[in-house]
């Protein structure tokens, strides 16, 4: 009879020293599962709070000089961190294969993101679908490809099939008037009122989504 060495070994028994080391190995991994999230969460106060500003200008700057981080990089980390609260996700793969699905300029949203991990759940039968599986699920339910390029196709979040330039030109008036006051919001930021700097965060992200919004109707004019 051919024994499998490879299954026998599989099978055999651990020494009490083995187990220790076992022990000790599994919890370094388990340690090493949950720090891409706490480094996200970290990098989220970090930049949402401003605590850079002691060294530098702006958050990306820090990322770079102070750990080497990319932008790109440092925001893919605080996004896993928002994925993982929309889906539970338990590793930085999943937040990579979820990603595309929470991203507006693609119509994604946390309601897309929850469909689409519901769907990796139901078709692989497992609580924690892997990344592969989650791509699989997203594909899924993607539109066909040559639906944006029909006449009248909303784009993203935005349908701006209906916009004229006269709609352009407020949109832009007003993201200038918003902008013009972002100066000021800074100050109000720097405040200790907490009302008022979330306020004026609020006010920023507004005048930027503006923005956002004036650039992509301008293109499809």
């Amino acid at each position: 009879m051919t024994v499998n060495n490879e299954a026998a070994s599989v099978t055999s028994m651990l020494s009490a020293d083995e187990k220790q080391e076992l022990a000790e190995c599994e919890a370094t991994i388990e340690r090493g599962r949950e720090a891409w999230r706490e480094i996200g969460e970290a990098l989220i106060r970090i930049r949402d709070k401003d605590l850079y500003r002691d060294r530098y200008a702006t958050f990306e700057s820090y990322c770079q000089d102070r750990w080497s981080l990319a932008r790109r990089t440092a925001y893919q980390m605080i996004e896993a961190v928002r994925l993982c609260a929309i889906a539970h996700i338990t590793n930085p793969e999943q937040a990579k294969a979820l990603a595309p699905a929470l991203n507006p300029k693609n119509g994604g949203s946390p309601e897309r993101v929850r469909e689409v991990y519901s769907l990796a759940q139901e078709r692989s039968g497992k609580e924690q679908p892997t990344a592969k599986e989650i791509r699989a699920a997203r594909k899924e339910l993607e539109p066909p490809k040559d639906e944006g390029n029909k006449p009248g196709a909303p784009s993203g979040k935005y349908d701006v099939s209906r916009v004229g330039k006269d709609a352009l030109d407020r949109i832009y008036a007003s993201t200038e008037a918003l902008m013009s006051m972002l100066p000021y919001i800074k100050e109000v930021e720097d405040l200790p009122d907490k009302e008022r700097r979330e306020r004026a965060k609020s006010y920023r992200n507004a005048a930027k989504e503006l923005y956002e919004l004036a650039n992509l109707v301008e293109g499809k004019l």
